[in-house]
């Protein structure tokens, strides 16, 4: 009978790493080799298995369905909150004055809202953040969905040239010497600056 010593040092991945690493790259290139027969292995296990998966993904969806429920009403809980501190116990739209919750928003008044949303995050995030800030109502405002579309319309596309109806759009629309994307950019930049000198000042 043989006995076979395996000398561990000759081994030429014995570091987990790079093992690891090696195994990773195998596994990537056999599936871009052997695409067919990865399909082929996938399809059989599914109709091996196929109850108790579609029984694992039925429960998931419950799962994931209640879980959606208990965040979805946590984030409303803190909007409402933000919305209560920036709008009062009605709160509404500073404009037009509507007061449908679903319609209304919270509006950056010096339009920093891209800034914001680099550094913190948009969405949950951003409520969770606010909540945690000092009251700042000369930085923030509730605005409906119109009237901050209206309002970052008017500030990008027309500079506060108080264009309100279709007949005064239409004509913006027509003129030949709209300014070119690098005039708007200097224009939205030379805006910016002043905004950022006021708010310093």
């Amino acid at each position: 009978m043989k006995v076979v010593i395996l000398n561990l040092n000759s081994m030429p991945y014995k570091d987990p790493i790079k093992r690891k690493e090696y195994h990773k790259k195998y596994s990537i290139e056999w599936e871009k080799n052997n695409k067919e027969k990865r399909i082929g292995y996938y399809r059989k296990f599914y109709y091996k298995h196929r109850e108790e998966i579609l029984l694992k993904s039925k429960l998931n969806r419950k799962k994931n369905e209640q879980s959606y429920q208990v965040r979805a009403r946590r984030y409303h809980r803190k909007k409402i909150e933000i919305f209560k501190r920036y709008g009062g116990e009605t709160p509404k739209c500073v404009w037009c004055g509507e007061e449908r919750y679903e319609c209304l928003q919270i509006d950056h008044i010096y339009d920093d809202g891209n800034k914001e949303r680099n550094s913190i995050g948009g969405g949950e995030n951003f409520y969770y953040w606010l909540l945690k800030q000092p009251y700042q109502p000369e930085r923030y405002q509730i605005l409906c969905a119109n009237c901050n579309c209206i309002k970052r319309i008017r500030g990008i596309v027309s500079y506060q040239n108080g264009l309100k109806n279709i007949k005064e759009w239409e004509e913006w629309s027509k003129r030949k010497n709209i300014p070119t994307p690098e005039k708007l950019k200097k224009l939205w930049k030379q805006k910016m600056d002043y905004r950022e000198k006021e708010l310093k000042g």
